[in-house]
């Protein structure tokens, strides 16, 4: 593929890079090492099950900006790892299942908006200074914090959120 030939051959010195009109990123398994780059866009891609965050990332070490718009195929548990990151962007139409972790120390801004998932195990955001989160609630979401009795506990995400 042309853009798996320009990545690769570019990545010692590539600093921004966006990806998107419905890309399948399943063709990067492994093939990526971007240390350079600082700003990552992903806009209508697709993970598959073989390439997914948790590799992404590592993969970008000094990335500072993320920003991910209608990402489909994370991880029903996914975690966004990462030391260097500082500004993350996540706008989803997706509803999510599982859980949504952050660890991002050194994160300062955050832009979230999605559905909620069933919960954040793990939101390690000690120098946040700002979010701006849109959050949703599924119809089952919204039936459970309205009628909480009527529901096992362990499903209580909207109600304890």
């Amino acid at each position: 593929m042309i853009l798996s030939f320009f990545i690769q051959k570019r990545s010692r010195k590539l600093v921004k890079l966006k990806i998107g009109s419905g890309i399948d990123l399943g063709w990067c398994t492994g093939s990526i090492y971007l240390p350079m780059l600082k700003t990552l866009v992903l806009e209508s891609v697709e993970f598959c099950a073989d390439y997914n965050l948790k590799m992404l990332l590592p993969a970008c070490p000094a990335l500072e900006e993320l920003e991910m718009y209608d990402v489909k195929g994370l991880d029903s548990n996914e975690t966004v790892s990462s030391a260097s990151l500082k500004n993350l962007i996540i706008k989803s139409s997706l509803v999510s299942s599982g859980s949504f972790s952050f660890d991002t120390p050194s994160l300062v801004y955050l832009g979230y908006s999605d559905f909620i998932p069933e919960d954040y195990p793990l939101a390690n955001l000690q120098n946040l200074s700002e979010a701006r989160i849109n959050i949703s609630l599924t119809d089952d979401q919204v039936e459970r914090a309205r009628f909480p009795n009527e529901y096992d506990d362990e499903y209580d995400d909207a109600v304890r959120l």
